[in-house]
């Protein structure tokens, strides 16, 4: 009867049990269920844009702070709503430092969050102190709240259940009264923060005061039970894969083998080193694994860990590495028939492995020999690779190309991620990525830089002009603010990164034309490499524009792209000659090479962020990876 009905109820509600289930009964003709948190995030932050551009006067408040403020809400307006309380002073004028404040919410702690701490406290105190509730049921909630902050990404019940050492119906029953701040999807019973202020207030501990989440002894609970289950769970040969002959994708029935071999629980917990490599490469997550090993090295290294566990992560790190960029990979089986088959015999992964193996091929000379050397993989472009420049974390590198091109690519992988992007007329003869990732830039003999959104290729302003020849090169600051171009026109200009302005007196003049420019790490100093066979490089203080002293011509062959190392205590630089040189900054003398290391000239040469690597690019069309600094 009431479907016949020509009423019908609007009604909005944060999830509260009260109200989630009332709607929950009803059945699917009868109500129509709308998840604002199951909407595509960037749908609703837009729409929260909209409501704080109407809220905060625009002449006050950037667009970029807007667009920071909108991200910081995630997919709750009470957070938009709660901030412009605190932002704006009556009259509607806005207080500049606690915008500041708001923008920089990890560095805040205690009053000005006050209203989103008496929010989440009533809501926690809600769950935890029901007089429905018994002791351990009550403990029980606050250990769901506590893990599901601490795990940092979406699990399921069963994985949260299984990291817990509880049952999932326990775990469904302490989530219910927690809806407001953790959302469990009904379609996938993925549970997840609503946003990023709730992990903020559970880990400071006097805004949280008895919620607080002391995330240590967490975390260390959280890794009993994810070794526990690596140890149940993995097992050689995973899936059952019958013949190492063929590709993963051209075996029948794997998606449904990999579902029910590897657990959402597993899956979660793929962090660990051959059968957990099955698991990665069977889900497609390799890149997981290899910055998991990355940030465990990161943590033995503070935490002094002895040198023989250092050196067994790093080739673990290797390994991994290796086959993430190889062909290899494409085939599971071919881990142990390939992959550990070439590993270098001194690698603790070969030594442990190996010997547990039964009739594969034992390889020996100069391939096995030369394999725990530089280069990792070659990766074939469709056009001449003129730039390449990776992201901050190593993930992403960008390519410029003849065409006229830009793409961003998997640095694990080499799979496109974005682009090509079209919008120069003639080469793209340099790219670059702020510190942060979110922006690309490149320039072209077109005499223009264009600086775009590294996510989604839009451009961020009308292209840079100023230069009167070809822009060779293009370098964002180590701060980010600033944008360094280098051109054929014999001068370097700094361009402000947020406004597209050239910098006041920021342009010099060299003695011949300008092919590559980049800043050292800390940003004091800059180096050129010139289209000179006499004279191939310059270096100077970036803020007084003076040359250091030094030489940096026993090369005798024009620079065509230059790099700092990590360290700034080394210069790289690539040649026309297609040679790679490495040079002491302290005294510009030689120490390595040159190394004839491409058929065609260098077109770029850039470190990874962890300064373990460095990429060469070539008019060959061809792209070389190096670990470390002594070539071989």
């Amino acid at each position: 009867m009431a479907n016949n009905l020509p009423l019908k109820f609007f009604v909005t509600s944060r999830p509260e049990p009260s109200v989630h289930s009332r709607v929950l009964v009803q059945t699917d003709q009868t109500r129509l269920l709308f998840v604002l948190h199951e909407i595509e995030s960037s749908l609703v932050q837009a729409d929260i844009e909209v409501y704080l551009r109407e809220e905060l006067p625009v002449d006050k408040v950037s667009d970029t702070q807007l667009k920071q403020l909108a991200e910081l809400a995630g997919n709750l307006f009470i957070y938009a709503a709660t901030a412009i309380r605190f932002i704006r002073r009556a009259g509607g004028s806005i207080d500049q430092k606690r915008l500041r404040i708001v923008l920089s919410p990890a560095k805040g702690s205690g009053h000005q969050y006050a209203e989103v701490d008496r929010l989440y406290t009533s809501i926690l105190a809600d769950a935890t102190e029901s007089s429905d509730l018994d002791v351990d049921e009550k403990k029980q909630v606050y250990v769901v709240v506590w893990t599901a902050v601490c795990v940092r990404e979406p699990v399921t019940i069963k994985t949260l259940a299984a990291i817990i050492g509880s049952e999932p119906d326990n775990i469904e029953a302490a989530l219910s009264s927690l809806f407001s701040v953790l959302h469990v999807s009904e379609a996938t019973g993925i549970v997840s923060t609503l946003h990023a202020s709730f992990p903020d207030f559970i880990f400071d501990q006097a805004r949280s005061d008895r919620f607080h989440c002391n995330e240590l002894e967490i975390n260390q609970t959280i890794a009993q039970h994810c070794f526990g289950i690596m140890d149940r769970q993995l097992r050689f040969n995973l899936c059952g894969l019958e013949s190492s002959l063929k590709y993963d994708h051209e075996v029948d029935g794997l998606a449904a083998r990999v579902s029910e071999a590897i657990s959402p629980t597993l899956s979660f917990l793929s962090t660990g080193l051959l059968f957990w490599m099955e698991a990665l490469n069977l889900k497609g997550i390799l890149s997981v694994g290899i910055n998991t090993l990355l940030k465990l090295k990161q943590w033995l290294t503070v935490d002094s860990s002895t040198p023989d566990l250092v050196k067994s992560l790093d080739d673990c790190w290797l390994f991994l590495t290796r086959l993430a960029a190889s062909p290899v990979a494409k085939s599971t089986p071919h881990i142990y028939i390939s992959a550990l088959a070439f590993c270098h015999h001194s690698s603790s992964v070969y030594k442990n492995y190996w010997p547990r193996t039964r009739q594969l091929l034992t390889l020996h000379g100069s391939a096995i020999e030369q394999s725990q050397t530089a280069l990792l993989a070659t990766w074939n472009m469709h056009s001449d690779t003129l730039s390449l420049a990776f992201s901050s974390d190593g993930s992403r590198f960008a390519v410029g190309f003849s065409d006229g091109t830009v793409s961003i690519l998997d640095a694990h992988t080499g799979v496109p991620v974005l682009g090509p992007l079209k919008e120069h007329i003639g080469w793209v003869r340099s790219v670059a990525l702020s510190p942060d990732g979110s922006l690309l830039a490149s320039c072209s003999n077109d005499r223009t830089v264009i600086v775009r959104d590294a996510y989604t290729g839009a451009r961020i302003y009308d292209p840079l002009q100023g230069h009167e020849n070809v822009v060779m090169s293009v370098f964002f600051s180590p701060d980010g603010r600033n944008i360094l171009s280098g051109s054929l026109d014999r001068t370097t200009r700094m361009w402000n990164s947020r406004t597209g302005k050239v910098i006041p007196n920021s342009v010099k003049h060299h003695p011949h034309p300008v092919n590559c420019a980049a800043y050292s790490p800390d940003g004091k100093l800059i180096a050129c490499g010139l289209a000179s066979d006499e004279c191939p490089m310059i270096v100077y203080s970036a803020s007084t524009r003076e040359p250091i002293s030094g030489g940096f011509d026993a090369h005798h062959s024009s620079v065509e792209s230059v790099t700092f190392s990590p360290d700034g205590k080394s210069v790289v630089t690539g040649h026309a000659s297609g040679a790679i040189c490495v040079w002491s900054v302290h005294d510009g003398v030689l120490t390595d090479g040159p190394l004839k290391a491409h058929k065609g000239s260098i077109t770029s040469v850039r470190f990874s962020p962890t300064g373990d690597r460095l990429v060469t690019a070539s008019n060959d069309r061809s792209v070389f990876g190096f670990l470390g600094l002594v070539f071989p």
